[in-house]
């Protein structure tokens, strides 16, 4: 993961590396307050205090999700 950006109280719009763009709510977060990519892109914290997420469980397909490729 490159980069994260929030476009909503819970929602983040994550880029990876790869050229996909997802852009989903996080899981058990209420309310986001200052989001950063950590581990070299391996996962995010939301700064909520509860711990980090995973870059490969944000990839997960989950209801509401919206994928872009822009490999291309």
């Amino acid at each position: 993961m490159r980069r994260v950006e929030v476009i909503g109280p819970t929602e983040v719009r994550l880029f990876f590396s790869d050229g996909i763009v997802v852009e989903r709510s996080l899981p058990g977060v209420k309310k986001l307050k200052r989001v950063r990519v950590i581990d070299d892109g391996l996962g995010i914290d939301p700064g909520d205090g509860k711990g980090d997420i995973s870059a490969r469980v944000l990839r997960l397909p989950c209801k509401g999700r919206r994928v872009y490729d822009m490999r291309y």
